[in-house]
């Protein structure tokens, strides 16, 4: 443990907190006017002393102790591990306590906006295999833009789409296979804010049977996503494959 936390937990009229000088946190109880020390040892093992026989406050405590001092450092070594460079470690050590809150807090939101933006684009996928069209719709922005390209050597795109309306039928077009199968590999993820691009690979198997006979065709697709979040959810403001 890399120092000492200082605790100050305020529950039924009782204190633990850090007495200056002194290795440990110390009990206060007022009605009995007893200090109790508590001292933190490495590996969040707890030693303790009493004055007198106070076995059962003891055990409360620690117990309080422990887990208040876990929870501190398990909250710091997240954010600090997050930021790599030395310069900022001592930056955020230097901070107080309202600031670390604040920068835990936009990590976590980060976080949640990744993960959420993934979810996005395996949902564009699954309504894809599942012909769930009007799902499939609803993952893009109104005014949203989707193009193709059937050859990424040429800048031009074979198609172009405006609008979510209009996406009805190329998401139809999947119905001339029997079965899809979309399988998405590694995503780039890059947030700013309430908008983010996005870059995923996939590879895409599309089922036909002509005459009986089974063809499959397989495409190696690149998504280029660009995406906005809307009343708390991401959407696809743009998506070029």
């Amino acid at each position: 443990m890399p120092g000492l936390w200082e605790i100050s937990y305020a529950f039924a009229k009782r204190r633990v907190g850090h007495t200056p000088g002194k290795k440990g946190l110390e009990c206060i109880i007022p009605a009995s006017g007893e200090p109790i020390n508590l001292a933190v040892m490495t590996g969040g093992e707890l030693a303790s002393t009493a004055n007198g026989d106070k076995d059962n406050e003891l055990n409360l405590w620690s117990w309080i102790a422990t887990l208040l001092s876990s929870y501190s450092e398990i909250l710091s070594s997240i954010a600090v591990r997050l930021v790599k460079h030395t310069h900022i470690k001592s930056l955020f050590r230097s901070m107080s306590w309202p600031i670390k809150s604040r920068v835990r807090c936009k990590f976590i939101t980060q976080l949640q906006d990744r993960i959420a933006i993934r979810e996005l684009i395996d949902a564009y996928s699954f309504c894809a295999d599942t012909r769930n069209i009007q799902g499939h719709m609803a993952l893009f922005t109104g005014d949203t833009n989707f193009e193709v390209y059937m050859d990424e050597k040429i800048s031009t795109p074979t198609q172009v789409v405006t609008g979510r309306k209009n996406l009805f039928p190329v998401f139809d077009d999947l119905n001339q296979y029997i079965p899809t199968m979309h399988l998405n590999a590694q995503s780039t993820i890059n947030v700013n804010g309430d908008h983010a691009t996005a870059t995923t690979y996939c590879r895409a198997y599309h089922l036909k049977l002509p005459d009986g006979v089974q063809k499959v065709m397989i495409a190696g697709i690149r998504y280029y996503d660009t995406l906005v979040k809307q009343d708390g959810a991401w959407l696809f403001a743009e998506r070029r494959l």
